[in-house]
């Protein structure tokens, strides 16, 4: 009885873990931080808007860090979780499943677009 109750408390311990580590928009297909001003925030913002007409279940999430403290705060907190070792950090930053993609060029748009390819696929 003893090992049933401590399996019990482990799996919710364990649950509430995971989810106290989930960040706002997570659940989106792809998370873009931008900010007002930033020419390779709105080059990034146009092609995902532009290539949503192939992709129509794709689900963004935006995050203006200039717009308001919680949004930039939000940007922080991503930044810890997926670019803990990062020295230099900017905008466009984008994550999608995992994989992060930060600026915006003509390497990180055929990046980005392999990877959503390979999200329409799975």
């Amino acid at each position: 009885m003893k090992k049933f109750i401590s399996t019990i408390f482990l799996v919710v311990a364990l649950f509430i873990g995971i989810t106290a580590c989930s960040l706002p928009g997570e659940d989106s297909d792809v998370v873009i931080f931008t900010q007002t001003g930033c020419p390779h925030c709105e080059h990034a913002l146009t092609y995902i808007n532009t290539v949503k007409k192939d992709f129509p279940t794709l689900t963004v999430t935006e995050y203006n860090i200039r717009e308001n403290e919680q949004n930039h705060q939000l940007f922080v907190k991503y930044v810890q979780k997926y670019l803990p070792k990062a020295t230099q950090i900017g905008t466009p930053l984008i994550i999608s499943k995992g994989k992060v993609f930060m600026g915006w060029n003509s390497e990180t748009q055929q990046s980005f677009s392999d990877h959503l390819t390979q999200l329409k696929s799975d």
